[in-house]
């Protein structure tokens, strides 16, 4: 079987009893629920280079109707008289502002003479490049994308600002029988365009944050302590965890790393809570506290897990486990306190595929547990 097979099927809990019967899951969802948008997704054929360019739109710091505006435009969706035309709502393809040329979107937002006196000032001042050298969605690209600002405000914001108003009041045009475009219309475009990038461009309350000292701390004696820990390489996927087990010395116990293969963060992190429940049960103790620097793995264990997540099996089996027949606590701690985990989960790529155990401490791990024995701290700012 090929490596890379082998690596991903390794990832997988196997299930127990508690587990239930095997069920089919939607593996594109996070809830494992079916949806359209994802199945549409897969099935979708369309091999337009720009079909997906345009998602930056909704990134832009420009106001969210014109953003609605800007999708339907970059989609030659927009309803100008030609596209009219082609859906059988017209036959009139004509400029209804100059009459003298087909309206596509090049007339309508570059060669328009209404357009270009609208426009005049802005392309003047912006020095973007010459329309006749390049194609309309190079034109929208080249200018949605730019860094530079006009008058202080980003250019993407003016040139975006600008399109709309193009279009409302060629729809005014259209629709309202004495309309006639404002002779002050930079102004117009200008004062928008300032009024909204002031409003939403105010410094935002600062998380106000505070500086502490973090290190490992001992359990109370009698309480056996693990931290686990996960660990990805985004390059590869391949995943890893590690864990540790001490007592109210700071006393090695035991200690892991397992090769998981290939996987997610999330499967790596559980896995590094199910080896560390599963020693420190085999190994006798009863009281004991679980930490973990992964505050979504945390939440995910305070409650019985949905039959139909995908990683039910893992997290169920790590559910119960907390759960069993004895003391045990799951809290989230910064990484600071988890050195020695997070290093052990580093070093799993290291090894052969599956479990290691450390029955004693590893000579690479001295210098941390040393550290974490001696309650050497590290500064961190957390919010308040």
């Amino acid at each position: 079987m090929p490596a890379h097979i082998v690596q991903l099927i390794l990832c997988v809990h196997a299930g127990f009893q508690e587990s239930g019967p095997d069920r089919c899951i939607w593996k594109l969802t996070a809830n494992g629920k079916f949806s359209v948008k994802t199945a549409y997704g897969i099935t979708s054929t369309d091999d337009d280079p720009l079909m997906w360019s345009w998602n930056f739109i909704w990134k832009l710091h420009i106001p969210i109707r014109i953003k609605t505006f800007l999708w339907v435009l970059c989609h030659k969706k927009l309803l100008t008289n030609v596209q009219r035309q082609k859906r059988g709502l017209g036959q009139d393809t004509s400029c209804p502002r100059c009459s003298s040329h087909v309206e596509s979107l090049d007339h309508l937002f570059i060669d328009c003479s209404t357009t270009q006196l609208i426009g005049k000032d802005f392309w003047e001042d912006a020095e973007v490049p010459n329309l006749s050298l390049i194609d309309f969605d190079s034109w929208l690209l080249k200018n949605l994308k730019s860094h530079r600002t006009f008058h202080s405000i980003p250019w993407s914001l003016v040139f975006t600002v600008y399109l709309w108003f193009v279009w409302k009041w060629r729809c005014k045009v259209v629709f309202e029988q004495n309309f006639s475009t404002p002779p002050n219309s930079r102004q117009i475009i200008m004062n928008y365009a300032m009024d909204w990038f002031t409003v939403c461009n105010h410094t935002p309350d600062l998380v106000v944050k505070h500086l502490v000292h973090l290190h490992w701390t001992a359990p109370k004696c009698g309480i056996c302590k693990i931290n686990t820990d996960g660990s990805r390489k985004t390059e590869t996927g391949c995943i890893g965890a590690g864990g540790i087990l001490r007592d109210s010395t700071g006393k090695w116990l035991n200690g892991f790393s397992v090769n998981l293969g290939i996987g997610t963060i999330l499967e790596a992190e559980l896995w590094g809570v199910f080896w560390g429940l599963k020693l420190a049960w085999d190994m006798g103790y009863r009281i004991v506290e679980v930490e973990c620097d992964a505050s979504y793995v945390v939440a995910l264990l305070q409650n019985a897990p949905m039959s139909d997540h995908r990683l039910f099996s893992l997290l169920n089996c790590c559910h119960l486990k907390l759960h069993d027949d004895w003391i045990c606590s799951l809290t989230h701690v910064y990484r600071e306190q988890n050195r020695a985990a997070d290093l052990l989960a580093a070093k799993s790529y290291d090894f052969h595929l599956g479990p290691h155990v450390f029955a004693s401490e590893p000579a690479f791990l001295c210098t941390v547990l040393a550290a974490d024995t001696s309650n050497v701290a590290t500064p961190r700012l957390i919010p308040l």
